[in-house]
């Protein structure tokens, strides 16, 4: 995980969602600070710092994009619907959802309020990766760049 905060200690649980589909979502908790950096984010951003999780009964790889939450899924009120992982990560009963897509300079995942694309962006996040491979949908305007960043983009 790769996230503007340096101070996670650990034992913390988190809660990662994949959100390409089909979406799901696995609990883990924080293991400690990674000694290198995530592959993925290492040129991005001087400000991050990449953490080991801890994921248990849970098969899945090191380098598929997927959207850390602080908290446990119940703390967030996780579910999976059948148009996806929805969540109420406010805790003011509103539903938030997640989304991947494809653009020529890699993967962008998002979050909002309400359904995507048609509700509101929260939170966006990038993967690098050189062409779009074609397994995601395709990014819309709004996702592959002009979508307000997160704390931890």
């Amino acid at each position: 995980m790769t996230i503007r905060n340096g101070a996670i200690p650990p034992d913390t649980p988190v809660t990662l969602v994949s959100p390409a589909n089909p979406q799901s979502f696995v609990e883990g908790t924080v293991k400690n600070q990674a000694v290198k950096p995530c592959p993925i984010s290492q040129d991005v951003r001087p400000d991050v710092t990449s953490y080991e999780i801890s994921l248990e009964n849970a098969d899945t790889s090191k380098l598929i994009p997927m959207i850390a939450v602080m908290g446990t899924a119940a703390s967030n009120s996780f579910t999976v619907a059948s148009n996806g992982v929805q969540a109420d990560l406010s805790q003011m009963h509103r539903v938030n959802t997640f989304r991947a897509c494809g653009a020529d300079d890699g993967v962008h995942v998002t979050v909002w309020n309400g359904v995507p694309l048609t509700g509101s962006p929260v939170w966006s996040g990038h993967y690098f990766e050189e062409g779009n491979p074609g397994t995601l949908p395709t990014c819309t305007t709004g996702e592959s760049g002009s979508t307000p960043p997160g704390p931890d983009r």
